[in-house]
């Protein structure tokens, strides 16, 4: 069975793709150090999943690049464990008994790891056309 993973901001309403968002685990491709545009910051930590509006994450008709999702999540500590935050969130979600793992749900104050402070921006590709 598909599982799944669910992220919020602080938002208090949930009324744009940028307040929540949820994945199957499956559509993960990967984490890295830093915000999504390449500003280096050792206390955020981005999760690439494949585009929910492009088909699977497929690039511009030319096919030179892919579309991804992004979901920065910003750890409790300063000081580069963002390794250790990886490493946490890989054991979520592989261990997890859950078919909706909340990962991070900062309106409820939820996170599946202690390692986790909150969401920081969930960045949902537009539509190619």
């Amino acid at each position: 069975m598909e599982k799944y993973l669910y992220f919020r901001t602080a938002a208090s309403t949930d009324d744009g793709a940028d307040d929540s968002a949820c994945y199957p685990l499956s559509s993960f491709v990967g984490a890295t150090v830093g915000q999504d545009d390449n500003t280096a910051d050792d206390q955020i930590v981005t999760l690439f999943f494949k585009s929910l509006r492009n088909n699977g994450g497929e690039g511009c008709a030319d096919g030179g690049f892919g579309i991804h999702d992004t979901i920065e999540i910003k750890s409790v500590a300063s000081n580069s464990k963002a390794k250790e935050v990886m490493e946490d969130l890989i054991a979520q979600f592989t261990n997890s008994k859950d078919n909706m793992l909340v990962v991070c749900d900062d309106l409820d104050d939820i996170q599946c790891s202690s390692l986790i402070a909150s969401v920081e921006v969930i960045t949902v590709q537009a539509a190619l056309s």
